[in-house]
């Protein structure tokens, strides 16, 4: 099921965040528990959930363009638990961020960034309808 995130699904949300964080296959600062709290809080999070529990979300935030003044739909946190990804959970949730942006009559744009299978994410999303505008190369990490 998707639902819009409670108040009370905060610690399941951050125990998930850190879940993804200690799956990356690069090393990672330590998590700022405060700063993911206050993240969460700020955002607009979708949430997956079966058998009562949730098992994947999205986190999306409102920003500007650099060069102009209009705005987009980003998302700050995506994560399916490894049990849910046999499911539709990760196309649901993103079929949900697109709607919430066509909500808001705003361009949606996802990145994956974690390292793993990111020419499979690459093709997924453009099945659901999304287009691939570059990449994220990282240097020092």
């Amino acid at each position: 099921m998707i639902r819009p995130a409670k108040l009370t699904d905060l610690p399941r949300l951050c125990e998930l965040s850190m879940d993804m964080h200690a799956e990356s296959p690069f090393p990672l600062p330590p998590v700022n528990a405060d700063k993911l709290i206050k993240s969460l809080m700020r955002a607009t999070v979708i949430v997956w959930e079966a058998n009562e529990k949730i098992m994947g979300f999205i986190a999306l935030q409102q920003g500007q363009f650099w060069y102009a003044d209009e705005a987009f739909i980003a998302d700050l946190l995506f994560y399916v638990h490894p049990e849910g990804r046999k499911s539709h959970a990760a196309r649901d949730l993103i079929r949900a961020a697109q709607d919430y942006a066509k909500i808001k009559k705003l361009p949606l744009i996802l990145a994956p960034v974690n390292g793993t299978d990111v020419e499979r994410k690459h093709a997924f999303y453009s099945r659901l309808g999304m287009r691939q505008l570059g990449g994220t190369y990282s240097y020092g990490l």
